[in-house]
């Protein structure tokens, strides 16, 4: 018959065999995928853990920096689990720490308040010329807030 010339023989043999490596190939290609989706999660939490500590790193340096001491548990804990949830920003919660009784109770002079954001923002002292140009932007008559948010807003800090 005209069927038979055209579909080649194919032994059932062969056929069976090849459908059972088709099906053993799909439950591979399903087992890379779970296993995939597995490390996605773990590579998720590693990123969520490195987040958290890299904003308790910064939140630290605020405490050492703006307060002149070592964070307290508590405070902390509150203020990096607010930023790691984003219920409030980095930036909020510098405001906090410079409008914080503790920190307005240091009145410090120009020169100091330089100093502490750098050590506060940069972790580091500041420069002599960094130092001279914000003291005098503030015997200018800017405000700590403007030396702040440009500083804040600096490529070092971001």
């Amino acid at each position: 018959s005209l069927i038979d010339e055209i579909e080649p023989n194919i032994p059932q043999k062969e056929v069976e065999e090849d459908q059972e490596k088709i099906e053993e190939n799909q439950e591979k290609v399903q087992e890379n995928q779970e296993k995939v989706e597995e490390n996605n999660k773990i590579i998720e939490v590693h990123n969520d853990d490195r987040k958290y500590e890299l904003i308790k790193e910064l939140v630290s340096q605020f405490y050492v920096g703006f307060n002149d001491r070592e964070a307290d548990d508590n405070g902390l804990n509150y203020w990096v689990n607010l930023i790691y949830k984003n219920e409030i920003t980095v930036a909020d919660v510098i405001l906090q720490f410079i409008n914080s009784d503790e920190f307005k109770s240091k009145n410090y002079s120009n020169e100091d308040y330089v100093q502490v954001l750098y050590r506060s923002l940069f972790s580091r002292d500041a420069d002599t010329y960094g130092l001279n140009y914000w003291v005098n932007v503030l015997k200018g008559g800017n405000s700590k807030n403007f030396v702040l948010a440009s500083n804040f807003n600096s490529s070092e800090f971001q």
